[in-house]
C-alpha cells in the first residue's frame, strides 16, 4: 500500500478542505493511504504556537512516506513561490506533486487547469443568453499567485474573443476571501 502525504496550510479553509476532500476521493477505491498535514504558512508567526504546524513538514520526510500532493495555489495566495519551493526543497527525494504551479524543482509533477476555454463558454453565455455587455471580474491578483494572474488573463482573452470590451472599474479584487 502506497503512502501519500497531502499538505495544506490549515483545514479551515474551504479551498484546503474541498481540496482534501477531492484527493481523498481520488483514492478511496485504491491501495492508498492518504495521510492529511497541516502546515499553516511557512514562517507564519500570528499566534505563538504557529511554529507547531510546521512539525508536520518533518513528518513528510518519513521513509514510508512515497508521494507528497501540495495545493500550492493556497499557499501562493500567502506567500512567494521560492517561500514554499525552498520548503519543499529538503523533500525532493521524493516525488511532489503540485496542484496548480509548476515549482520547477527536480522530482516534481503539476496539475493545472486551462480556464481560456471555460471563460471562452461563460462569457459567450452570458453575452447571446442574457445580453450581458459589461461583466464584472473577482480577481485576486493583488496577492501575485500565478494561477490568479493567468485566470485574469484567460478572462479578458475570453471577452475579446466575444467582441467585448472590458470596463477595468469593474475589477473587483477579492484576495480569495
Amino acid at each position: 500500500m502506497y503512502k501519500i502525504a497531502v499538505i495544506v496550510p490549515s483545514y479551515s479553509i474551504e479551498y484546503s478542505l474541498s481540496f482534501i476532500n477531492g484527493v481523498c476521493d481520488y483514492f478511496s477505491n485504491k491501495e492508498v493511504k492518504v495521510i492529511l498535514a497541516q502546515t499553516k504558512y511557512p514562517n507564519s508567526t500570528v499566534t505563538l504556537f504557529d511554529y507547531q504546524y510546521w512539525s508536520n513538514y518533518e513528518l513528510l520526510q518519513a521513509e514510508d512516506i512515497d508521494a507528497i500532493i501540495i495545493g500550492t495555489g493556497v499557499y501562493l495566495s500567502a506567500y512567494e513561490s521560492k517561500n514554499v519551493i525552498d520548503y519543499l526543497r529538503k523533500i525532493t527525494n521524493k516525488p511532489v506533486i503540485s496542484a496548480g504551479v509548476d515549482l520547477g524543482i527536480p522530482n516534481s509533477y503539476t496539475v493545472t487547469y486551462d480556464c481560456k476555454g471555460v471563460f471562452v463558454d461563460i462569457i459567450e453565455h452570458l453575452k447571446n443568453h442574457h445580453n450581458c455587455k459589461k461583466i464584472a471580474f473577482m480577481s485576486a491578483n493583488d496577492t501575485q499567485p500565478p494561477e490568479a494572474i493567468e485566470r485574469y488573463e484567460d478572462f479578458l482573452l475570453a471577452m475579446k474573443k466575444n467582441g467585448l470590451t472590458f470596463d477595468e472599474s469593474l475589477l473587483y479584487e477579492g484576495g480569495f476571501t
